[in-house]
């Protein structure tokens, strides 16, 4: 029987000026999520050994089907990340 858990998942999120001047290193597949002073969101993908500043952010576009869910699609290093969120 499958059985639906509600969850929420909060990824690390901070503004620009901070990761900058923190510069983590972020572990493999942890999202950290840059909200810059104009609002806008940029979203890097750690590798366990790459540092904040050195990371590539993902180019994704959020994209929305019929049934309202909305898919963040993105690449980087030429990998493809697929994120659905309901």
């Amino acid at each position: 029987m499958e059985r639906t858990v509600p969850s929420q998942i909060l990824s690390r999120n901070d503004t620009s000026a901070n990761w900058s001047s923190v510069n983590p290193i972020l572990k493999k597949g942890e999202l950290g999520i840059e909200i810059a002073t104009d609002n806008s969101t940029y979203i890097k993908v750690g590798d366990g050994v790459t540092h904040w500043n050195d990371l590539d952010y993902i180019k994704a576009i959020l994209t929305d089907d019929v049934t309202g869910k909305l898919t963040l699609l993105g690449t980087e290093n030429g990998l493809l990340y697929t994120l659905a969120l309901n």
